[in-house]
């Protein structure tokens, strides 16, 4: 029967029904939640100090708050949340034992990074009470922290500190790794080795047991093998074919470091067959960044360490002096070779530029001789080219195995080529050569990756990634996208920024400390899943691995217009604190979707945005620089919930972004204070939730108006029936795409017509299974894949679930 209530009417109503029932929730959500940050906050010193105790009461109270033995019990779904399903993507590494994954873990109530190792049934329980065990008890900078384990669905996982740059074995043939941190690296495993050997032999000490840091310091693991007892019978049968002997020491330990060390050394691994180590050259480059003394005085320590009668082996604690004593020396040499900071570093970026030349001949054809329809964009510096080119594979260099640049892996990749323009300034030949100077020592997520460059016949050519979904300026203004950015996605970007700010304004050994000075949308690219990416590093500076981090003067202010940090443009002194300006003024874009230079701004200052940001925070009137795109769907086919900032997000984030405006550079946060007030702003916001908007007659027409054939099922509120419709997608961006394409994909999935009910009981029979599809998502259960809401139906849309 139809409605007497006209159909678009009776549509609005009932969908602005089902938005006051969302927000309702929401806001109570948010209610409890700001409770419980008040009193974390209010406890968080006093937990600081007396850590220890509550370790003690949380083990009394295990089985309440999930800890056994002292360890914290994380739930199956937690890890497969925590390691997006142990995707490819987090995977660091894998062995006989099981594989280790990246992942992000609530502690304490903060979102931190871990490393997570899934082991597989090789793996046994002893061993793993063996590992849990150890790391429990030992305290060391160089011995990675254990924080929980899963046991659930047979499962026998354990949860560790972070590993940011995942194992030592991954990057023992990497060029970039400088002999001064391959040094370093190997005294931090001598030194944990020494403090476990008060009574404690690692026995499987080998260069895939050592993570790595955010800042390259070792920290070793897999201590499933360990022994307090030297004469125990598995470890005497399992190592008795290396020594011809049932009589394993600590010097087991000792001759495992020297393979370790010569693999280090060699910059490759090697195999130990019948208790020899087979020779091998040292890598050719590897030998250019050395120094003659300490290399040797290594290599000698590694020969020691492989004696084969085991009391001529030294001892952990000398192995450490003489690996000081060789890092002391390699300082020396460096003070001495390179006076004007000019160190390994240098070496580094000789050897990555001579990877990276591509010829002119390879370019010209790919873009036809640089024809105008391969341009996609341009400046007063260049005009960029979109070809597909063959470029060394980046992310191969960190696994080779000493190979050569002709032996190294090309692939086939779409590229954007910046031809720079020649000026009689010569600033495009500045910035060209900066730019491969610096991005050659960059490596990281958020700095865009520089593939190749060709500077034949006065061409000034540089190769970069492509970004499929071009610059965040390209997502302001009112000539937009088609795409309206949600409230969530526009975060995340501004966390992307300042974490690969964070990354070049970090003095790391082989990578100087990067002074952008040209931070602006503009420079800011986004792949294929939207994922910030800083780039443009022509007007860049740095500071060498032996400079302090001062203050630097020039007579040449460089940067644009109304992002120029005020400070520096007054008393032409800068310093990172001025990219930390810069950036601010980006947030304020983003939050108001407009540029900062936008006439409606410079015509209300001429300072443009950033005074505005500053006036409207002080008066309490931000709120009205927000995008009002924010919040409205891309098109009729999608309806998306949280999408426009929630009181708690807003206000995290224009905290820190007024204080990234600070007009003096002292009073503006570090980029770590930014990163850490972004991940909690997202953290508020929650999840933002992309459901479809499916139209009664495409479901009528999959069911054949609701056909017995399709039923398959009912419950207490309705009428289940399986169908295939179009579909496409949960995601807003790839939606639009899809609907502008014209290619949605048929997709099986499951109908629920809401019939247990009539008018305003039924409607809330419907909003309550809605909410509950959002906010509640077992493991095993069907997504929730959108709705139709028109007229007297009701319908939810499932993924297909065969079980039910």
């Amino acid at each position: 029967m139809e409605s007497d209530v006209p159909a678009n009417h009776s549509a609005e109503e009932e969908l602005r029904k089902l938005g006051d029932v969302v927000s309702l929730l929401r806001k109570r959500q948010r209610r409890f939640r700001r409770i419980a940050d008040l009193e974390q906050r209010s406890q968080q010193d006093l937990r600081l100090e007396v850590e220890e105790k509550i370790k003690v009461l949380l083990s009394a109270h295990k089985g309440s708050l999930h800890f056994k033995d002292g360890i914290q019990r994380f739930r199956f779904k937690e890890v497969l949340s925590a390691t997006n399903n142990f995707s490819n993507e987090n995977l660091i590494t894998k062995g006989t034992l099981g594989k280790v994954y990246k992942g992000q873990l609530l502690w304490d109530g903060n979102l931190m990074n871990f490393t997570v190792r899934r082991l597989n049934y090789m793996y046994s329980e002893d061993e793993s009470h063996t590992e849990i065990s150890m790391l429990k008890s030992l305290k060391h900078k160089n011995i990675i922290s254990i924080f929980g384990r899963c046991d659930e669905n047979n499962e026998t996982i354990i949860i560790y500190g972070q590993a940011f740059h995942g194992t030592l074995d991954q990057h023992i043939s990497d060029p970039n790794l400088t002999w001064s941190q391959r040094l370093q690296i190997c005294l931090g495993v001598a030194r944990a080795l020494h403090y476990i050997h008060c009574d404690i032999i690692h026995c499987d000490i080998n260069s895939s047991k050592v993570f790595l840091d955010h800042d390259w310091e070792p920290k070793i693991y897999g201590f499933e093998l360990s022994t307090n007892n030297p004469q125990g019978w598995r470890h005497r049968l399992l190592y008795s074919r290396y020594f011809g002997t049932d009589n394993v020491t600590l010097k087991y330990d000792v001759y495992c470091f020297g393979v370790l060390l010569l693999e280090v050394l060699w910059g490759r691994k090697r195999v130990i067959t019948n208790d020899v180590i087979q020779e091998a050259q040292i890598d050719s480059y590897l030998w250019k960044r050395m120094d003659k003394e300490s290399s040797q005085w290594f290599k000698n320590l590694a020969d020691k360490c492989l004696n084969q009668q085991l009391m001529k082996r030294p001892s952990m604690d000398q192995i450490v002096k003489e690996l000081e004593e060789a890092l002391e020396l390699h300082g020396k040499h460096a003070n001495l070779e390179h006076p004007k900071a000019i160190d390994e570093a240098t070496t580094s970026v000789n050897y990555m530029m001579d990877l990276l030349k591509i010829p002119l001949s390879e370019i010209k054809q790919a873009t036809e001789d640089f024809k105008d329809e391969y341009v996609v964009g341009g400046g007063a510096y260049g005009k960029v080219y979109k070809a597909e080119l063959d470029v060394i594979d980046i992310q191969s260099l960190s696994s080779m195995e000493g190979n050569y640049k002709d032996e190294i892996r090309k692939i086939n990749k779409t590229v954007a080529i910046k031809r720079i323009y020649s000026r009689p300034d010569e600033q495009g030949k500045q910035g060209f050569l900066t730019e491969i100077k610096l991005l050659t020592s960059c490596k990281h997520p958020n700095i865009v990756s520089l593939l190749g460059y060709s500077s034949e016949a006065s061409e000034m050519i540089l190769v970069y990634e492509y970004a499929f979904k071009g610059s965040l300026g390209d997502y302001l203004g009112n000539d937009v996208k088609n795409v309206n950015l949600t409230w969530g996605q526009r975060m995340q970007i501004c966390l992307d920024i300042a974490r690969g700010i964070d990354y070049i304004h970090t003095n790391t050994e082989g990578k100087p400390r990067i002074i952008h000075r040209d931070i602006k949308s503009d420079n800011i690219l986004l792949d294929r899943n939207l994922n910030a990416k800083l780039a443009d590093f022509g007007l860049s500076t740095f500071h060498g691995l032996k400079q302090p981090a001062s203050t630097v003067y020039t007579n040449n202010l460089a940067g644009t217009n109304f992002y120029m940090d005020p400070e520096y443009m007054s008393t032409h002194k800068y310093k990172t604190k001025s990219d930390i300006y810069s950036f601010g003024v980006v947030l304020f874009e983003v939050l108001s979707g407009n540029f900062a230079y936008d006439d409606l701004y410079v015509g209300e200052n001429e300072m443009g945005l950033a005074a505005i940001a500053r006036r409207r925070y002080h008066d309490g009137t931000l709120k009205e620089l927000i995008d009002p795109k924010i919040k409205e769907e891309d098109n009729d086919h999608i309806f998306t919930l949280n999408r426009g900032p929630n009181q708690d997000s807003f206000e995290a984030f224009s905290n820190i972004a007024y204080r990234c405006l600070s007009e003096t550079q002292a009073k503006r946060p570090s980029i770590k204070v930014v990163i850490t007030e972004f991940e909690n702003a997202l953290n508020l916001q929650g999840e933002t939730m992309v459901l479809s908007r499916f139209r009664l007659d495409d479901i009528r027409s999959a069911t054949k108006n609701f056909a017995r054939s399709f039923y398959i099922g009912s419950d207490a509120n309705g009428m289940v029936y399986k169908a295939k419709l179009d579909h496409f997608g949960n995601s807003n961006l790839l939606a639009t795409e899809r609907k502008k394409k014209g290619v949605p994909s048929k997709k099986q999935i499951t109908i629920k017509r809401i019939t247990s009910r009539k008018g305003i009981q039924g409607k809330q029979e419907f909003f309550a299974e809605l909410e509950m599809g959002i906010d509640y998502k077992p493991h095993n259960a069907a997504s929730l894949l959108g709705f139709c809401d028109e007229v007297d139906e009701m319908i939810l849309v499932y993924d297909y679930a065969p079980e039910r």
